[in-house]
């Protein structure tokens, strides 16, 4: 019997610093030292767009990968209910094209989710638009509704997007980043064309809310777009070229398509999202920009919470390898890509940060 009683203390010892290390991981650092993410998925195509529907599904749109002279690794929706659970929802995508600037790629560009998710657990129902980058026919690119049901999956072409204005249609009009507005509409976010649209996803009919202007009167590169909890939008600008670190902000959109800076000093932001918290948070791309090779940073992008004072930002993730997208469940965790550009098949990954590891350390 004494001879257990040193095992048995072992054992305990062993379990309670097992547990203790378990919390950290899940646990906000001190000093902004931010957190290690979980590994929610693996084996993707550049994934460009996340969402999660209404029964907390998570869906990832994946741009796939082209290179001239090479076989396309097709683009593809898919569903994934759990960790490491996943589905191919719609395959046989256009790919995107390596060889093109970032943001004039074609394939599965963002998801849009029609409504909001709930705390409920994974179901079988889900609708959310699907955007499309520039294709054969279709400058601006295309929208299309994804409709999930217990029958199985459906993917309808809606339309072609139309854009009008002339200074928007010279210039590759891939959109980036989509919300829905609640009302039917698509507030999405153009680059190259630097433009907040709402879009009727019906008639792929674009409205522009408001053009931006960065320093010197450059285009910002508008990129990603986030109901804020007073009805106005937050806006990414991930800065205007030759991308010098810091030269990326988020500014705010009101109603009318005034708009103003709330938070600078940014490095690429690429993609804003508020928390059911009603926290913002956004992806930082890279740390820096190479000119002469032309190249990000790579693993060098940040997670961060933002505000509420305009000087006032936290890092919950360092060390991201290219991400693209973020988005929340009703619960408040956080699931972002990482390698959703620059990286090839299969080298994409989604990674979950649980809703209580975003809290501030006490």
């Amino acid at each position: 019997m004494l001879s257990r009683i040193p095992f048995l203390a072992t054992a305990a010892l062993v379990v309670a610093l097992s547990f203790g290390w378990l919390a950290m991981r899940s646990r906000p650092l001190l000093g902004g030292a931010g957190v290690e993410p979980v590994l929610y998925a693996s084996n993707l195509h550049q994934p460009r767009g996340v969402a999660v529907a209404t029964d907390g599904s998570l869906y990832v749109a994946e741009a796939g990968w082209g290179v001239a002279g090479q076989a396309a690794v097709a683009g593809r929706l898919t569903r994934i209910t759990g960790r490491d659970q996943l589905a191919v929802v719609v395959d046989d995508l256009p790919a995107a094209a390596a060889s093109e600037p970032l943001f004039a790629q074609g394939g599965p560009a963002t998801l849009a989710s029609v409504a909001p998710p709930t705390r409920g657990g994974p179901g079988a129902g889900a609708r959310m638009y699907l955007l499309f980058g520039v294709g054969e026919g279709q400058p601006s690119g295309s929208v299309a509704l994804l409709d999930v049901s217990e029958d199985g999956a459906a993917l309808h072409p809606l339309a072609p997007l139309g854009i009008t204005r002339d200074e928007v249609a010279a210039a590759p009009a891939t959109v980036w980043g989509a919300q829905s507005s609640g009302s039917g509409s698509l507030l999405a976010a153009l680059p190259l064309a630097n433009q907040l649209l709402r879009l009727d996803p019906a008639t792929g009919r674009g409205v522009s809310v408001t053009g931006f202007i960065g320093e010197g009167g450059s285009n910002p590169h508008p990129t990603g777009v986030a109901l804020a909890p007073d009805g106005s939008h937050f806006v990414a600008h991930f800065g205007a070229e030759p991308f010098r670190p810091g030269s990326g902000r988020v500014v705010e959109v009101a109603p009318d398509g005034r708009w103003q800076p709330r938070y600078e000093g940014l490095n690429f932001p690429v993609a804003v999202a508020v928390a059911p918290s009603g926290q913002l948070f956004v992806l930082e791309f890279a740390a820096g920009y190479d000119a002469r090779s032309g190249r990000f940073a790579p693993r060098s992008g940040r997670l961060l919470a933002l505000g509420p004072q305009a000087n006032r930002r936290r890092t919950i993730v360092r060390d991201i390898d290219y991400p693209t997208a973020i988005a929340f469940s009703g619960s408040g965790d956080a699931y972002f890509t990482e390698g959703g550009a620059f990286r090839g098949p299969g080298a994409g990954r989604i990674l979950l940060v649980p809703g209580q590891s975003l809290l501030p350390a006490r």
